[in-house]
């Protein structure tokens, strides 16, 4: 039938809005005859495969991008049911990207209602895609260590069931003293010494099974087939590379105990073997805990010579200020031991302050003071771990307390303040006046008596300023 000049001009225009559209639109757009051949494509499918425009006109998809994007759904079928059909499909870019998309094809139909060709448009989905896969492996894995989290340990028995794995060996691991690390140290050195001892785990167990992190300091590692020797072969992994570890470590040595149970699935539930292994764990931190506490002790003595003035005879000192106050006070015998332990560690805390920090030649920034005002904190929390210096831990807290309640971190006031945190804080501070810091030089003897008098009902006990300065006087104690 023959069209008349109206037709053609609607036809005309119509084609001239179709190609506006195509040329803004941000999904892919195309539009095929029932050939396939490309009647008309959006900018935005000529700018993803690099194509000039209307390069693509005329040609099917064969004839530029073999196996392409319209190979997800054979055209053909859309043709033929008559049905909309919606696919997702990968695919790979010039550039060498790959992006995914949704794919919606539906039939395009004549005057007469016969199929003529299709139209699709192509949705990118690629950020929902990783966003999909990234909760999904969120869902599974520990985000700190890379591990499996519990949520998939919780589903191995399954896993084991479904590969007809009858053998079994557990092991649970648990990281010795990462509370005192995160108290001291902070969550910072606490995450580090989580993801070393994953590494450490991790190589241990190679290819011969799965390791997830199940709890704060917890791991349990599952070997299906397992035998004793196989079992015993990743226990002496693991403890050779603690031990290089340690070696080429200057802080908190790092241990992990660990409980083994090997059975047969058939006979024995997964979840028991893991209470089996659990309590084994527990037994062996047991049989080694002094141990690791006195290896503990020794690694905080040797960081705390590194980090403050004892090797100056900075302790040496003090022990001797507090010694002659305490007496002159009227102190027992024993509380008078106990204040020479408190002048021996009281600064115990600043093995957790950065050494930058501690050396800084000039004032500190008020950040940089809030760090330094931790370390009696951080002492504090040392010092309830380790049985010896519990005794003194509270008076660590307090030595930094002030008579007028301006000190720190408590804000005490007065005799609300225990007297031995009392006494170190002047001797403290007197050997601090009379001796070279990083960010000062000695004050003579007579200015730092000054400096104490000024302190008097403020910083100090008036008291105890008076007894101190008499057995300067008397020369009972020399600076």
């Amino acid at each position: 039938m023959k069209k008349d000049k109206q037709q053609i001009i609607a036809e005309v225009l119509n084609f001239q809005v179709t190609t506006s559209i195509l040329d803004h639109v941000s999904d892919l757009v195309w539009v095929k005859d029932i050939n396939g051949r490309y009647n008309a494509v959006s900018e935005s499918f000529n700018k993803l495969f690099g194509l000039a425009k209307d390069y693509i006109i005329g040609k099917t998809i064969h004839d530029f991008r073999p196996g392409s994007l319209d190979d997800a759904i054979n055209d053909q079928r859309v043709i033929r049911s008559r049905e909309t059909t919606v696919s997702q499909k990968s695919q790979r870019l010039p550039d060498g990207k790959i992006k995914f998309f949704e794919v919606r094809k539906s039939p395009i139909y004549d005057i007469q209602g016969e199929v003529s060709g299709i139209v699709a448009i192509g949705r990118d989905i690629t950020e929902i895609m990783r966003q999909q896969e990234y909760l999904h492996y969120l869902g599974y894995h520990d985000i700190l260590t890379k591990l499996y989290n519990r949520n998939y340990f919780e589903q191995l028995p399954e896993k084991l069931r479904g590969e007809k794995v009858q053998k079994v060996g557990i092991l649970i691991c648990d990281i010795d003293g990462l509370k005192l690390v995160n108290d001291t140290m902070g969550h910072v050195a606490g995450d580090e010494r989580l993801k070393n001892a994953a590494d450490i785990l991790a190589r241990a167990v190679g290819d011969c099974g799965e390791l997830a992190r199940i709890g704060g300091d917890e791991f349990a590692i599952v070997v299906p087939n397992a035998s004793q020797t196989a079992v015993d072969e990743i226990i002496h992994r693991m403890k050779w590379m603690l031990g290089q570890e340690n070696c080429a470590c200057d802080t908190f040595p790092l241990n992990i105990s660990f409980g083994v149970a090997i059975g047969d699935l058939e006979n024995k539930d997964f979840f028991s073997m893991v209470k089996e292994a659990d309590n084994a764990m527990y037994r062996d931190k047991m049989l080694h805990s002094e141990s690791t506490r006195n290896s503990m002790v020794k690694t905080i003595l040797k960081m705390l010579a590194m980090k403050d003035y004892i090797m100056e005879g900075h302790a040496d000192r003090m022990q001797g200020y507090v010694a002659a106050i305490g007496k002159a006070e009227g102190l027992s015998e024993s509380r008078i031991n106990d204040l020479r332990l408190l002048a021996e560690f009281h600064d115990i805390g600043k093995i957790g302050i950065p050494e930058n920090l501690l050396k800084k030649p000039g004032p500190l920034t008020a950040e940089e003071a809030g760090l330094m005002h931790r370390h009696p904190e951080i002492g504090y929390h040392l010092s309830k771990s380790i049985p010896e210096l519990t005794p003194i831990a509270d008076w660590i807290l307090k030595h930094h307390e002030w008579w007028d309640g301006t000190g720190y971190p408590l804000g005490l006031k007065g005799t609300n303040i225990p007297i031995e945190a009392r006494i170190v804080h002047i001797a403290d501070a007197f050997d601090a006046m009379t001796h070279n810091r990083p960010y000062r030089k000695a004050l003579s003897y007579n200015n730092a008596i000054n400096e104490l008098q000024k302190g008097v009902g403020t910083q100090f006990d008036p008291s105890l300023v008076g007894i101190f300065l008499s057995l300067l006087q008397k020369g009972a104690i020399s600076a």
